[in-house]
């Protein structure tokens, strides 16, 4: 039986090391991940962007993490034999998706701009330690491999997130203007 959401929140952040080979282990389908972990962890950055005015964006912000999310890993999924690893695209999105935990609670310190900034940078951290922690659980990578995979990984992540910004941000400006004409 997986854990609840509290359970699997608390253990990532706090036991990361014991935490990654259990995930590895749980039967796990795309849609349950999403319903069960991503969904409700992804929605708190776009809510605190709601809660400040912004609803066009908070929906195009919450639909990015989530198209993002599968882009990254159906990626990793493809590159994991290049480094000599293995792993379908549930397993990738798993790794993508609880490393990502630290960065989707840094959300709610965002209400708080100043402060909400060096969270995020902090959660950031700690997101790139969580992947690197759940890359031999999760995708079998041997230790030789995991400096490499993350590197290339990292890279793919920010261009996919890059992509994504080029696609969204006219649909926000358009949005815009549409709501002040």
């Amino acid at each position: 039986m997986s854990a609840t959401l509290q359970q699997r929140v608390t253990g990532i952040l706090t036991t990361p090391r014991s935490e990654w080979p259990t995930i590895a282990a749980e039967p796990e389908t795309l849609s349950g991940l999403y319903v069960r972990y991503v969904m409700p962890l992804a929605a708190i950055g776009p809510i605190v962007t709601l809660l400040r005015g912004a609803a066009m964006v908070a929906v195009l912000q919450f639909a990015a993490q989530l198209i993002w999310l599968f882009i990254s890993a159906k990626i990793l999924e493809i590159l994991a034999p290049k480094f000599t690893s293995t792993g379908d695209t549930t397993q990738a999105a798993k790794l993508v998706a609880y490393a990502s935990t630290p960065g989707w609670l840094a959300g709610i310190a965002l209400l708080v701009p100043w402060v909400g900034s060096l969270v995020v940078f902090a959660a950031t951290v700690y997101n790139i330690y969580l992947f690197y922690l759940g890359l031999t659980p999760v995708m079998r990578t041997p230790s030789d491999q995991i400096i490499p995979f993350m590197v290339v990984a990292a890279i793919v992540m920010i261009v996919v997130s890059v992509a994504l910004a080029f696609v969204t941000g006219p649909l926000f400006i358009g949005g815009m203007l549409l709501g002040m004409a």
